[in-house]
């Protein structure tokens, strides 16, 4: 059972561990955010190199390295919510 305000030791033991679980997936979904608006900026500078009447091979290049590294990103975020996930399901 969730602990009152008036029995908790601190801040983090008033939540119940599912309101816990619930804030924590709120943040990371805040933060999965960043990396994707990464990988759909550098994907659309990617496709602006390559459709140049000189394609500039080297810059496409670079930008779908940071692509890459943005969705590699995103992927641990989304592990970590995974993990969250079935940590709050054995509970």
């Amino acid at each position: 059972m969730c602990r009152t305000a008036a029995t908790a030791s601190s801040a983090a033991e008033d939540l119940c561990p599912s309101a816990m679980y619930l804030a924590e997936a709120q943040r990371l979904t805040i933060e999965l955010k960043h990396p994707i608006a990464a990988a759909i900026l550098r994907a659309q500078t990617c496709a602006l190199w390559l459709g140049r009447d000189a394609p500039n091979l080297t810059a496409a290049s670079d930008a779908a390295s940071e692509v890459v590294k943005a969705l590699k990103q995103a992927s641990t975020i989304i592990e970590r919510v995974s993990s969250l996930s079935d940590s709050s399901a054995s509970e």
